[in-house]
């Protein structure tokens, strides 16, 4: 393991923070963790359609959030709502990004052999439709 030089406790304190973070981000990207809790925001329909009743309720929203949090919170504990948000902002992202891309080699006009096929392994899981 390299261990980086620092000048000051500052330095130190913010070098363990982002080696924290990139612990936890490898976490969040484990099978193990990710399917379940893929599984477990699928069930969230009020965080997950844009036109369901309580998706613009912020109260409700955030008791959802934290229940989700708690199902996390299982496998990593020093996760945070702030962070779990990010993630799900980030899996969102992540599926638009793949979908985009499969629409768009369908408009080319490609044949049904040249259509692109998503590298995301979890794409399948995150099709919420």
């Amino acid at each position: 393991m390299h261990v980086p030089y620092v000048r000051s406790v500052r330095e130190a304190s913010k070098v363990t923070s982002v080696q924290n973070e990139a612990k936890m981000n490898n976490k969040f990207k484990d099978p193990e963790f990710l399917i379940p809790f893929i599984e477990k925001y699928r069930e969230m329909r009020n965080l997950l359609e844009v036109k369901h009743p309580q998706y613009y309720i912020k109260p409700v929203r955030k008791l959802t959030l934290e229940r989700l949090l708690a199902f996390v919170q299982t496998f990593i504990p020093e996760a945070t709502v702030d962070i779990l948000e990010k993630k799900i902002g980030i899996l969102r992202n992540m599926y638009k990004r793949e979908h985009n891309k499969i629409q768009t080699s369908l408009r080319s006009g490609a044949s049904a052999a040249d259509v692109y096929i998503p590298r995301l392994w979890y794409f399948e899981k995150t099709t919420f439709s």
